[in-house]
């Protein structure tokens, strides 16, 4: 997440060679060079956001250990007041769907 923080920060040359890089890797993402918002979605089938209450249902229909999981993660990142707590809760997800996806 710091490092998203050091891109936006970076020479508009280097912007240009990056995005090439992730076009040729297929990232999905590009950088815009806006400090408030510095990554553009390439593709339209890339969601930004999904409300976490859809995301436990549909989860729950697969698995409810793993909506079960999604729920407590949620509750973390809500009361978290730092932001390390927060890319924790994130992290946490994040790992959860992956287990999910490879289940």
């Amino acid at each position: 997440m710091d490092a998203v923080l050091e891109l936006g920060n970076i020479n508009e040359i280097y912007v240009k060679e990056l995005n090439e890089i992730f076009v040729d890797y297929n990232f999905g993402y590009r950088l815009s060079g806006d400090l408030d918002k510095p990554w553009i979605t390439v593709s339209s089938n890339i969601g930004l956001a999904q409300n976490i209450t859809d995301v436990i249902v549909s989860t729950e229909q697969i698995s409810r250990q793993t909506a079960d999981h999604i729920r407590q993660a949620y509750k973390q990142f809500v009361r978290a007041g730092e932001l390390r707590v927060r890319k924790d809760a994130i992290r946490d997800w994040l790992s959860v769907m992956e287990s999910l996806m490879t289940y």
